[in-house]
């Protein structure tokens, strides 16, 4: 059991600099995704602003 866990831990040490690269370019990926989606919605938001303020006129 410890055998499996040291042997789970070295692989994890080998890997790490790749995966730490993939895992910041996801991260990067999940945040720009985020930005656009919220900046879609605020885009809605004003859309739909500018047609009220356009009908009271």
């Amino acid at each position: 059991m410890y055998f499996q866990k040291s042997a789970a831990l070295v692989c994890l040490f080998l890997y790490w600099k790749p995966l730490k690269n993939w895992v910041l370019i996801f991260l990067k990926l999940g945040f720009l995704a985020l930005i656009a989606f919220n900046y879609k919605q605020l885009v809605e938001k004003m859309k739909n602003k500018v047609n009220l303020l356009m009908h009271k006129w």
